[in-house]
């Protein structure tokens, strides 16, 4: 595993999530409260990528896994439910991507 990431990296993950976001926004058939999930998890990994691509090149991959830990530990203090179980599950599917 690579101990760094490139901005053409940290760009494709932003660029994932901006892609599932507006498809779970303006093209999901999926309950409300799951649509909001994923749109909730797109949106973290995106301002997270932002502030990565704004931070000196090249970024230590662990500042990504602590980002996502962060978002992770937020969802702990949700409900448990369908809108908890969506947004982990999507928070799971974008780290795997990078």
């Amino acid at each position: 595993m690579k101990r760094y990431m490139e901005a053409k990296e940290i760009q494709i993950l932003y660029f994932t999530a901006y892609f599932l976001h507006g498809r779970s926004k303006y093209g999901s058939a999926e309950r409300g409260d799951i649509r909001l999930a994923r749109i909730g998890a797109c949106r973290g990994v995106m301002r997270v990528c932002r502030t990565l691509t704004e931070a000196p090149q090249p970024v230590l991959r662990s500042h990504l896994d602590e980002a996502f830990i962060l978002l992770q530990r937020q969802a702990e203090r949700l409900a448990g439910g369908a809108f908890k179980t969506a947004y982990l599950e999507t928070l799971a599917f974008l780290q795997k991507t990078v």
